[in-house]
């Protein structure tokens, strides 16, 4: 394995016999920690943690467990963590993108240090929203029913149609405040 270089200066005194010992640092670190959601704190898993060098080469790929574990090393983080490098990173520079199905990919430099954990969190965004609103008669106000309500993404794509309801409450809100689940 390789190591960091240490240089010590030892002063030997004449007819004495003097020890010293020389303790190396692995030149290698590795990158662990929780991948949640921002919003709940939810670990989030299967969830893929990409580390690339800095010329944006792909170092490795780790998927993150679907449970919080703690590595109980000596040297480094002992905080619950759901993903860890298995293998070994030099010490440096990396850029570490962690993505999970329905919420907003995250990238962030991190500086690995030698034997230990380079703690890492990515609290993740969802990207899942919630829509509810009233359709209405244009002329009474009164809430209509069978209504056809179609929501589209930002190119004009269709997501969803949705069909309203006569109903004047939408589930999570108090009844008889004038909105329909649609």
């Amino acid at each position: 394995p390789d190591y960091i270089t240490q240089t010590v200066t030892v002063t030997i005194n004449a007819d004495q016999f003097t020890r010293q010992n020389i303790t190396l640092l692995s030149a290698y670190g590795t990158i662990g920690g929780l991948v949640s959601d921002s919003l709940t704190g939810q670990v989030l898993s299967p969830a893929t943690i990409t580390i690339a060098d800095a010329n944006g080469n792909v170092i490795t790929n780790v998927t993150s467990l679907s449970t919080e574990t703690s590595p109980g090393e000596p040297l480094g983080d002992t905080k619950p963590q759901n993903y860890r490098t298995s293998q070994p990173l030099y010490t440096g520079t990396y850029m570490v993108t962690a993505t999970a199905v329905n919420h907003a990919p995250v990238t962030v430099k991190v500086t690995v240090k030698p034997s230990v954990v380079n703690r890492t969190d990515f609290p993740l965004v969802s990207t899942i929203g919630t829509l509810g609103g009233l359709v209405t008669d244009g002329f009474s106000g009164a809430a209509l029913g069978a209504a056809t309500v179609t929501v589209t993404d930002g190119t004009g794509a269709v997501v969803a149609n949705l069909t309203s309801s006569a109903s004047t409450s939408t589930p999570g809100e108090p009844t008889g405040d004038g909105k329909a689940q649609t």
